[in-house]
């Protein structure tokens, strides 16, 4: 089964789909190794960041992330409970700092939900594990777009 995720969106298609359309089993196995790679090189930077940087930094790339994942227009329907456990902080210090970036202007508060004001804001306040972050999933698809993906014979929709 291959799954396919990304930008909110994610689908399946059964390997007996996907499987004849990859050029050969070596190009599958050299897939799969990048594929891998790139999983290890986020966790990496994941672990990184949650154990270097302010939880302001942290903070801030996490409604980031969110922002990118589900739209600047919408409001991020995360509580503060659940971004403590999220980036491993105490609710107060979520609950503090939100509150102090509320003053700022920077966001607005509302039982349940946050609404970015100023993304610059919050990006200058971001750590660079953000950038990075969303480089990865910048390139994410050039993954597959690299795969010289084979017609299966019969199919006539190219």
């Amino acid at each position: 089964l291959a799954t396919v995720c990304g930008g909110g969106y994610a689908f399946a298609l059964p390997s007996v789909m996907i499987l004849p359309c990859l050029p050969s089993m070596t190009e599958v196995a050299h897939l799969q190794v990048r594929a891998v790679t790139r999983i290890a090189e986020k966790g990496l930077l994941n672990g990184h960041c949650l154990g270097t940087h302010h939880a302001e930094q942290r903070l801030a790339r996490a409604l980031l992330e969110a922002l990118d994942a589900f739209g600047d227009t919408r409001p991020i329907t995360l509580t503060q409970r659940e971004l403590s456990t999220l980036l491993m902080l105490r609710r107060e210090t979520v609950s503090q700092q939100l509150n102090a970036w509320t003053a700022e202007k920077v966001v607005n508060l509302k039982r349940g939900s946050i609404t970015v004001r100023n993304r610059a804001a919050l990006e200058a306040k971001s750590c660079g594990c953000y950038k990075a972050i969303k480089d990865f999933r910048r390139t994410e698809l050039e993954l597959w777009r690299s795969i010289p993906w084979k017609v299966p014979s019969g199919d006539k929709s190219t």
